[in-house]
């Protein structure tokens, strides 16, 4: 949800582009601690989103319920 309660789905493609652009900072909700969304990188592969919180061993973006773009207002 975005900042006036509203859902709101972007790509993985858009929320690069818009990071590594300045566009946008992404991050999610842990508790109260804004977790800030990061781009990670590998060799020969597309480079994915991750997030990890203080103390947790797994990302935090796997948390995140899945939607459909029906869902979306």
């Amino acid at each position: 949800m975005n900042n006036t309660g509203q859902r709101w789905a972007i790509s993985t493609k858009e929320a690069i582009d818009g990071i590594e652009s300045g566009q946008w900072e992404l991050f999610v909700l842990s508790n109260t601690n804004e977790i800030p969304v990061r781009i990670k990188r590998r060799e020969n592969q597309p480079p994915i989103l991750i997030t990890q919180g203080g103390g947790y061993l797994h990302h935090l973006l796997e948390d995140l319920p899945e939607i459909n773009s029906e869902e979306i207002l």
